[in-house]
């Protein structure tokens, strides 16, 4: 719905406030959750959560309008089904290329920031520095300081996005955003696979939130671009799930690695599986840039 609204001048901008909107919601939805938990309890928490979204159900029914320039007729035909397996091959053969490409950086990232760096960072702070570690001062336990920066991840991450939206939209192409970004990331985890203070691994984990955040709105907006005019819906939906398999598949991976080798090791992997996608990225700018 935001890309059907939104124009090339301004698709990045929309896309990365609608990063803003989710990203604030989980941040917000942790803490709202607990307090109602521990104000009223688990059930009456629960049906709170389920009366907010029949409510927000509602708005969107009554008054969210339809955004498709030329809508389906409102009674679909009874004939009406699902795509099948084969009609989606077929409809994954004639993807334009650089939609692929973004689909697996959108995967790529997905992979190693929601799966493999979220699931581990307990681990990852409590194999290097045990149960409690000192912060200015202060001992903290190590779920604690994980908390902290998976929170500080967010906000970076609600930061990041509508930055990167308006700087692509100003440039004109989402190419060069997007090689920064991969190129934050891959930094980022560099940073962590290095032995240092725990300063530097907040510095690591800021450098892949920030990545992630630009990265994610950035290939949004180039997917919007490609499909402006088609099919918007399907290929944001070939997107999501293209980061629903990343973020699903991280944890698995890196905890099947994690009883064989260091976590260090594993994240110098995703700063080397980033700099693969950064390769391919650029290869899809300089192919652009080409047909311009």
């Amino acid at each position: 719905m935001v890309l059907d609204s939104a124009t090339p001048a301004n698709r990045g901008r929309m896309t990365g406030f609608y990063q803003l909107s989710y990203m604030l919601g989980l941040t917000i939805s942790p803490i709202v959750g607990g307090t109602l938990t521990d104000t009223l309890g688990f059930r009456p928490a629960v049906f709170a959560c389920a009366a907010l979204t029949a409510a927000g159900l509602a708005i969107a029914w009554l008054f969210l309008p339809e955004t498709r320039r030329n809508p389906a007729p409102a009674t679909a035909p009874p004939h009406m089904r699902l795509p099948s397996p084969a009609a989606l091959i077929r409809a994954a053969r004639h993807l334009h290329p650089q939609a692929a490409i973004a689909a697996l950086i959108y995967l790529s990232i997905f992979f190693v920031s929601n799966g493999v760096l979220m699931s581990t960072i307990s681990l990852y702070l409590a194999r290097r520095w045990g149960s409690t570690v000192a912060v200015a001062g202060l001992t903290v336990g190590v779920s604690s300081l994980a908390g902290v920066m998976l929170a500080s991840r967010a906000a970076l991450g609600i930061l990041a996005g509508p930055a990167a939206g308006i700087v692509s939209d100003r440039l004109g192409t989402r190419w060069p955003v997007a090689l920064v970004a991969i190129a934050m990331a891959a930094a980022g985890f560099a940073i962590l696979a290095l032995p240092g203070t725990v300063w530097l691994a907040f510095a690591g984990v800021a450098l892949v939130a920030s990545g992630a955040g630009a990265l994610i709105t950035a290939i949004a907006a180039l997917t919007g671009d490609l499909a402006a005019g088609s099919r918007p819906g399907a290929a944001m939906g070939a997107l999501a799930t293209a980061g629903d398999v990343g973020s699903a598949a991280g944890p698995l991976v890196a905890y099947a690695l994690a009883t064989h080798i260091e976590l260090p090791s594993i994240y110098l992997g995703c700063a080397a599986l980033l700099g693969c996608v950064c390769a391919a990225a650029l290869a899809a700018s300089r192919r652009e840039g080409k047909r311009i």
